[in-house]
């Protein structure tokens, strides 16, 4: 720390000298002058008497001299307080301006390191070895959690790395499917396994921006009791036999989604587009649907029993089965939704017969 001097000006200094000679020899006389012989003579004092009024004149300007002197001193003391003040409130200013140079420094050191950290966890996801790759995923989610302002870009940089690395282009085939031989994704891919957990439980107060997911494979994720931001975009992606328990979908778009045997239990689906969704043999049970729309979804086997808030959801034109269940009282066929039998799904079956079967249940 530097301390700055304060000195009073030369001019100053003169003055003040000036001032305690006058008040010490000429103030007192001026004030309180000694009587002069004439003025002794005309009020005929003589001797002792004389003597006596001279020696009082000259104890009233001691007197004064004092009284001036005690003035002076604390004139002094004040204008020394007056400095002292001013040297303070310099320093003062000094000092913060050098801590704010101080923080400024150790900003910039700390920019620098989120920085290196930041570039060497995006070049382990290009890594060779999946470790390498499950390793910048975590270094992503650390430097998230320390500095808030990057959340939004590494966020953006997992989501680009799951649709880069599990993209989905097949067209999308409603036959059987051998659920059991889907391997888990934790196991098929374990880094974007661990992306998509970072972009599930980030933090409440950070930002949350809509996650751009669309057409990605993610068959048999597990990714239970999350909140996906609102308004994310997962339409025409692959997530057969997820695991997605008390996840928060909510305003998320799942349009032609994949979701057949999907765990989806507990879920938030508040407003969700499930539109032509394939939601063959998903387990909804107890999910919140209100303001969800199903419309064309397919819901053979589905189950959605103990939906509280299922007629406030749109199911018109969503083809169901006699496999699928629904909750106690509710009118799957007031709702618009249209039975299918099984014959109407067999390959094996005549073209015309599945045609004219799902005729006839439509109407």
């Amino acid at each position: 720390m530097r301390w700055v001097r304060i000195t009073a000006p030369p001019v100053l200094i003169i003055v003040s000298i000036g001032l305690l000679l006058a008040c010490i020899l000429l103030f007192p006389k001026w004030l309180y002058p000694l009587p002069s012989s004439g003025e002794l003579n005309q009020a005929k004092l003589a001797g002792k008497e004389r003597l006596d009024v001279i020696t009082a004149r000259l104890q009233v300007q001691n007197s004064a001299r004092a009284t001036l002197l005690q003035g002076l001193g604390g004139a002094v003391v004040l204008l020394g307080a007056y400095f002292t003040f001013g040297q303070l409130t310099v320093s003062r200013k000094q000092l913060q301006k050098t801590a704010e140079e101080h923080q400024e420094q150790f900003n910039l050191a700390e920019r620098g390191q989120i920085t290196e950290r930041f570039t060497r966890a995006v070049d382990q996801l290009g890594g060779d070895s999946e470790d390498i790759r499950l390793g910048g995923v975590y270094a992503l989610q650390q430097i998230s959690r320390d500095a808030s302002p990057e959340s939004n870009a590494i966020y953006e940089i997992l989501a680009a790395y799951v649709r880069i690395h599990t993209p989905w282009h097949r067209k999308h085939d409603r036959g059987p499917v051998h659920v059991e031989a889907i391997p888990r994704l934790r196991e098929s891919a374990p880094a974007v396994q661990a992306a998509m957990l970072v972009l599930g439980r980030r933090k409440k107060e950070e930002p949350n921006l809509p996650l751009g997911l669309m057409g990605t494979d993610l068959r048999r994720l597990r990714l239970s009791d999350v909140d996906i931001p609102d308004g994310a975009n997962l339409a025409h992606v692959l997530l057969w036999r997820a695991s997605l328990i008390n996840a928060s979908l909510k305003r998320a778009n799942l349009c032609e989604a994949k979701l057949g045997w999907t765990d989806l239990r507990h879920s938030g689906l508040k407003e969700t587009d499930l539109r032509r969704a394939d939601l063959r043999g998903a387990d909804l049970r107890n999910a919140s649907v209100e303001g969800a729309d199903f419309g064309g979804a397919d819901l053979h086997g589905a189950d959605f029993r103990d939906i509280a808030d299922l007629e406030q959801a749109n199911l018109s034109g969503a083809k169901a089965s006699g496999e699928t269940k629904w909750p106690v009282a509710y009118d799957w066929h007031r709702a618009g939704v249209l039975l299918e039998v099984a014959i109407g799904h067999d390959a094996s079956a005549p073209a015309w017969c599945r045609t004219l079967l799902r005729s006839l249940f439509r109407r």
